[in-house]
């Protein structure tokens, strides 16, 4: 296993993230979600395909999982993108808890052996 990189939550830079994911998954990051709040947070953060910052996030929509999950296959460059949108997505008002946007990317790293605290 290789050494976990720790950074401050949302500071993981983009390079690292595209580099960890075309290292560790050079056909690409699949990620499996059921509809709910990581679907949410998953849609949310792929539209527009092309933001402001000209960054596109690139993926491939497969058939469902055997547990009936839709399965998305993102780029090492479209996963760093989605993950930077992720970060950004808005806390909850009261600041009480962590939206869905933030645990997807949260798991994502984690993945990768990016630790963000």
């Amino acid at each position: 296993m290789a050494d976990q990189l720790t950074y401050n939550y949302g500071d993981a830079p983009q390079a690292v993230i595209q580099a960890q994911c075309a290292a560790q998954c050079p056909d690409g990051y699949r990620i499996a979600v059921h509809a709910g709040e990581d679907l949410d947070a998953l849609a949310a953060a792929t539209q527009p395909v092309i933001d402001s910052r000209l960054e596109a996030v690139t993926f491939t929509e497969g058939p469902r999982d055997d547990a009936g999950r839709r399965v998305f296959t993102f780029t090492a460059e479209g996963l760093a993108v989605l993950c930077r949108r992720l970060s950004e997505a808005d806390m909850d008002p009261d600041g009480e808890e962590e939206p869905p946007a933030h645990s997807l990317r949260s798991c994502i790293l984690s993945t990768l052996d990016i630790e963000e605290i």
